[in-house]
């Protein structure tokens, strides 16, 4: 069993931009999780919009430089609502934001997501799938969505989407480590998460080897949340990067990532250099993301709670967010999330 990303989720308002960088220039491999959910969007654990508009300039900047910034956005609550209905213009408008290469859906109750039917639920991912060819989509894949995967994974008539996978959490986004992981699901790429941080990542690394075990080419990533959340010196939540930087020394040592360092040479210059223009309007002036602007920030993007498009849920009740009287001006109105945006472009890059 090999790995070939570590996803470390929960970037949010607390954490320096520049930081995620410079780790990036040293391990590559790594993916920044960007949790989204409108009515928890700058407050821990959740970037703001100034945040979020940052990284995706730094994301875009690296990217034209030939530099590797990984993100991932993790659609929960009203967002991922959305996702189920097959709102493909929604989820382009957040993608011009963050130029993320990978999203997942996380249709569980832990993340405010429930109330939608399989069947309607898989046609709608589907439809995001084949719009968005060059982005991976993740389902959560739990006791509360295996209808869903069965859906989407198991229809022999209908195979899923080439650009579908399947993250492996029994805990259902709670954080809980389980006991033994599951087999990855056949013909599927998967990932693995589950109660992972410093003090738990090499145990749980050798159950999920296990779990790979007679697959001898499998080769997978592991994500984490709880794990690496930590306390300022007010006490405060916050995205704790010596935590992260823990985790990446003991997988490292332990050669689950073999291969992969040093794959991203390039990049330190242009890193550099991306974070020199992503930064430009916070010496200018105009203020960082940070606690103090949340209230701000969850305005922003309230175009994303939907107004139509509602999912059906179970028993026949159909579902939807509150809609918001306020416009959206803080994403481009391109709906198909195509060509270019008025203050950066997103480069495509398939994983």
């Amino acid at each position: 069993m090999q790995l070939d990303c570590i996803g470390f989720c929960g970037v949010d308002d607390s954490v320096d931009l520049q930081a995620l960088c410079d780790l990036s220039v040293e391990h590559p491999y790594i993916e920044w999780g960007i949790l989204l959910r409108p009515d928890k969007q700058g407050l821990p654990r959740y970037a703001g919009a100034h945040a979020l508009e940052e990284l995706g300039r730094m994301v875009s900047s690296c990217a034209e430089a030939g530099a590797t910034l990984r993100v991932a956005a993790h659609f929960c609550g009203a967002d991922c609502i959305r996702a189920l209905s097959g709102d493909v213009a929604h989820v382009c408008r957040i993608r011009e934001v963050i130029g993320f290469r990978r999203m997942q859906i996380n249709p569980t109750a832990a993340n405010e997501a429930g109330g939608w039917e399989p069947a309607p639920a898989a046609e709608g991912l589907r439809a995001v799938a084949a719009a968005l060819a060059d982005v991976e989509l993740i389902l959560q894949v739990n006791d509360e969505t295996q209808e869903l995967a069965r859906h989407l994974f198991y229809d022999p008539e209908r195979p899923a989407p080439p650009n579908f996978a399947a993250l492996l959490d029994a805990s259902c986004g709670l954080g809980v480590a389980p006991a033994a992981h599951p087999s990855p699901l056949p013909g599927v790429r998967c990932g693995f998460a589950g109660g992972m941080g410093p003090d738990t990542v090499l145990a749980q690394l050798v159950k999920v080897s296990a779990a790979c075990e007679g697959q001898p080419e499998c080769t997978t990533w592991i994500d984490m949340e709880s794990g690496v959340r930590g306390r300022d010196a007010a006490g405060a939540d916050i995205f704790d990067l010596a935590r992260v930087r823990r985790v990446l020394d003991l997988v490292v040592a332990e050669g689950y990532l073999e291969g992969l360092q040093g794959s991203n040479e390039p990049a330190p210059e242009l890193i550099e250099v991306a974070v020199s223009l992503a930064t430009s309007e916070t010496r200018r002036g105009k203020g960082k993301a940070g606690v103090a602007n949340a209230g701000e920030n969850r305005e922003k993007l309230d175009d994303r709670v939907p107004k139509s498009g509602k999912v059906k849920g179970k028993g026949g009740m159909e579902t939807s967010g509150k809609s918001q009287e306020k416009p959206d001006d803080s994403v481009p109105k391109s709906g198909a999330g195509k060509g270019k945006s008025k203050s950066r472009r997103w480069v495509s890059s398939r994983i």
